[in-house]
């Protein structure tokens, strides 16, 4: 791989910082919600879900513990984070290909690099 091409560094450079550029694009434009608008929305969620809950209780009120409702809260709150931090996981896995793609690079162009200076010293 190292010396299949004279030049082939530039493209695996180019690759990985094309990478690394759509990466922090993309982490830019991630919206994470502010803890705010976090609390607003699961209470939101849990307001619905007793709803939906007593609605099918009929006649018996629906109660549920402080340590239940706690728990269900935290459910709901993991459930509307999963998908940011499933995406946060990817931009960060695109970023380390980038990175590693950028080290491969450097490599090949110091490999390439000593291997031109080696030729030039044989011949002069």
């Amino acid at each position: 791989m190292f010396g299949s091409r004279k030049n082939s560094w530039r493209i695996w450079l180019v690759v990985g910082l094309a990478l690394c550029g759509y990466s922090y694009y993309e982490w830019s434009q991630l919206h994470v919600p502010t803890d705010a608008e976090l609390a607003q929305i699961v209470d939101t969620r849990y307001q619905a879900e007793i709803a939906r809950l007593q609605q099918h209780a009929g006649e018996t009120p629906v109660e549920i513990t402080p340590e239940w409702q706690d728990k269900f809260k935290t459910a709901i709150r993991n459930e509307q984070l999963a998908p940011v931090h499933k995406t946060q996981k990817r931009i960060q896995s695109t970023v380390g290909l980038g990175l590693i793609l950028l080290v491969l690079a450097t490599g090949m162009f110091v490999s390439s690099y000593q291997s031109e200076k080696q030729a030039r010293e044989l011949k002069g």
